[in-house]
């Protein structure tokens, strides 16, 4: 063998030597981060692609999304497969959460895929690929069921309030009424969020740190803040002036103790339309916080307002008896009400998000008792001056049925009843009418 040869065949080895090595680390790299997703299959019996809720948070370590019913769920991570693969069955309601083998980052692409069951021996069969979510951005910040930490939520509240007793006419008055909440601190799953810390750690190989079983501070807190405004009514002390029929009967009496020893009017309680705007708040602790979309709530709570009467003329019926409410003699025209509140609820919520919390909420059903102070009802009982009816004890039922899980609408049944702490007559209000959520029904989200 000559000298080139020679050199020529050691170039040869060398190179061979290089694309070897360069291969094997190709393939360390490969099974090191997970295998590439599976090629999509083509023909008339591939799956549908799944859909991936549009937001997964940093540090999150499952994602959510809907698919068929039965059909096994493929999570790929920057178009890789997790090493485990990350798999589970989608659910019977065509929905799935499946935990991810790790905590995701900012800027990593999550996609998804599913195939049915396989039979036999059969090579499973892929459907396309899922959307795009990209872990750690926030892709909608005033409807935030699904969307994360991004806590606020925007609802509009629709309803007739009646009121109806010895005191109060039964005139219908629409409420429209705009509400953002906002939830400062979610309660935590905190058994879910534990079992998905040691379910990661096996999934690894790595012993469980006492870091790793770190939940929230408070896991069981939950607090809100809401802004209100709009256009309702307000129950207000009136003078009003006693009536005949128009069949000619007599000029009514005014009820009892609600005359002035020097007039002929009548002060009732008189349902008036209003523009309100108001600040509110809660705290409370959670319990049995889980996916399953609900859970119990306890705590305090405490809102104030100022309104606008809308100066009206108008009939009030009272037992049968007409009286006339004339805005020229019923002149103040502002108010100001506040209230503290114990409350007990049942909350409904949709899938939990990031580090196993139920973001902002809505409740189902939620009783609460308390004290209020409305200066539209002082001086409630005239003939005797002395005696406060503002200050006034409540309670107040409200149930909330959502009747579209995808828009958040939802139809309000309620009923309020106070009474003077000092004495007066009572008010009660039954309330019809519902809820609707203008960025899951307007905004396709």
């Amino acid at each position: 063998m000559t000298g080139s040869s020679c050199a020529r065949a050691q170039v040869v080895r060398r190179l061979s030597t290089l694309l070897h090595l360069f291969l094997s680390l190709s393939l360390c790299s490969v099974f090191a981060h997970g295998q590439q997703c599976a090629a999509p299959a083509i023909g008339p019996t591939v799956p549908a692609a799944p859909i991936l809720d549009p937001q997964i948070l940093d540090g999150a370590s499952y994602a959510t999304g809907t698919g068929i019913p039965g059909d096994t769920l493929v999570i790929c991570v920057d178009g890789k497969q997790t090493n485990p693969a990350t798999t589970t069955t989608v659910g019977p309601n065509n929905t799935f959460k499946v935990l991810i083998n790790g905590l995701l980052t900012t800027g990593q692409q999550i996609t998804a895929q599913q195939n049915a069951p396989v039979v036999g021996g059969a090579a499973p069969v892929y459907s396309a690929l899922s959307n795009v979510v990209n872990a750690g951005e926030v892709t909608e910040c005033l409807e935030a069921l699904q969307s994360g930490e991004c806590q606020f939520r925007v609802t509009i509240n629709t309803s007739a309030a009646v009121g109806n007793n010895s005191q109060t006419n039964t005139n219908t008055v629409p409420n429209i009424m705009v509400t953002l909440d906002y939830q400062w601190h979610p309660p935590q799953d905190k058994n879910g969020f534990q079992t998905a810390k040691k379910t990661i750690a096996h999934a690894k190989g790595v012993a469980m740190q006492p870091t790793d079983m770190k939940t929230d501070r408070i896991p069981w807190l939950t607090v809100h803040f809401t802004g209100k405004t709009g256009f309702t009514q307000t129950f207000a002390a009136s003078s009003v002036q006693p009536t005949p029929t128009t069949t000619g009967g007599a000029t009514p009496a005014c009820p009892k103790d609600s005359q002035a020893p020097s007039s002929t009017n009548c002060t009732l309680a008189v349902s008036k339309p209003s523009f309100l705007a108001e600040l509110g708040g809660k705290i409370g602790a959670t319990t049995a916080v889980d996916n399953a979309g609900f859970y119990g709530e306890f705590g305090a709570g405490g809102r104030g307002s100022f309104q606008y009467l809308i100066p009206t003329n108008q009939i009030v019926q009272n037992n049968g008896a007409s009286y006339i409410d004339l805005n020229a003699i019923n002149s103040h025209n502002t108010v100001g009400f506040y209230e503290a509140t114990g409350y007990a609820a049942i909350a409904q919520h949709d899938r939990l998000v990031s580090q196993w919390k139920a973001e902002n909420s809505s409740p189902l059903l939620i009783i609460e008792s308390g004290y209020q102070n409305n200066r539209a009802l002082q001086q409630l009982l005239p003939a005797s001056p002395r005696i406060n009816t503002r200050s006034r004890y409540m309670g107040r039922f409200t149930f909330n049925y959502e009747v579209s899980h995808s828009t958040h609408s939802q139809i309000s049944l309620g009923m309020e009843y106070s009474g003077g702490i000092h004495g007066g007559p009572p008010i009660l209000q039954l309330f019809v009418g519902g809820n609707l959520n203008p960025a899951k029904l307007f905004g396709g989200q």
